[in-house]
């Protein structure tokens, strides 16, 4: 799957005999198990800056929850308590 953002990342080709040029910064996120692994692992994977990050199912499954968590909270639709994740422990 392809995603797009809206912030421009920046490529300077100059030491190349080129100019500076913007382009969309894009991400694929993607399935990955390799013949020894147990599970497939979730892989985000930036095309310029070139990174990735690879994550467990687990893992993943926490980023979306705090990630759905940020977006109720951003649109107004989410408690401002913060939400607890496995391991953490209620304040009292």
């Amino acid at each position: 799957m392809w995603l797009t953002s809206e912030d421009p990342t920046r490529h300077d080709f100059r030491s190349h005999g080129g100019g500076i040029e913007h382009s969309p910064c894009e991400m694929v996120v993607y399935l990955m198990q390799g013949d020894r692994e147990v599970a497939p692992r979730i892989v985000f994977e930036e095309t310029f800056r070139r990174f990735d990050i690879k994550l467990t199912l687990a893992e993943t499954k926490q980023l979306f929850a705090v990630l759905g968590h940020a977006l109720r909270l951003a649109d107004g639709s989410a408690e401002e308590d913060p939400i607890l994740l496995p391991g953490d422990r209620k304040a009292a």
